[in-house]
């Protein structure tokens, strides 16, 4: 089966993840925390993905696939859970893709790929242990401000002004 032209492109990658290069090129005792945002230099290129990139990929995998999904209704769920994070947009269609497809509440592939499964998948996700999740908690331990105004921003409504 040929593969989705998306996963021919040139993408940055690596076999480490990114928290645990340090180890291999500091000492020691230079290990700490980074910056909250795990960035070194100023990064002004907006990589995340629009809801028209999402629909691209959907359909070549739709293509490949032939799962019949509304293609433009898939991209905007997707879209508006994930902001078109890339790794979100990611995580979530291979999930679809591996683990809501073939369920029991989704035995195919025209089953999974409806907004029931965008949201199986989102639950998947919530649950399960990665990166870029305990990253995030790990700044909000780490700074006591940034959980503070999370909290308040989630939990109890509060609109956060701009002039923090």
């Amino acid at each position: 089966m040929p593969r989705p032209h998306f996963l021919l492109r040139n993408i940055l990658a690596g076999v480490y993840d990114i928290k645990n290069v340090k180890y291999k090129i500091k000492p020691d005792a230079q290990h700490k925390a980074n910056s909250p945002w795990n960035i070194t230099a100023n990064f002004l290129i907006d990589i995340s993905f629009s809801a028209k990139d999402i629909s691209g990929m959907l359909g070549e995998y739709e293509q490949n696939h032939r799962t019949g999904m509304d293609i433009p209704a898939m991209a905007e769920m997707i879209y508006d859970y994930t902001s078109g994070y890339p790794y979100l947009v990611s995580r979530i269609c291979k999930l679809m893709d591996e683990r809501v497809t073939g369920s029991t509440a989704f035995p195919g592939n025209a089953d999974a790929w409806t907004k029931a499964g965008v949201t199986d998948a989102v639950k998947i996700l919530l649950t399960e242990k990665n990166t870029l999740f305990e990253t995030i908690a790990g700044k909000l331990e780490i700074y006591p401000r940034l959980h503070d105004l999370v909290y308040k921003l989630l939990f109890t409504g509060n609109v956060i002004s701009s002039a923090l």
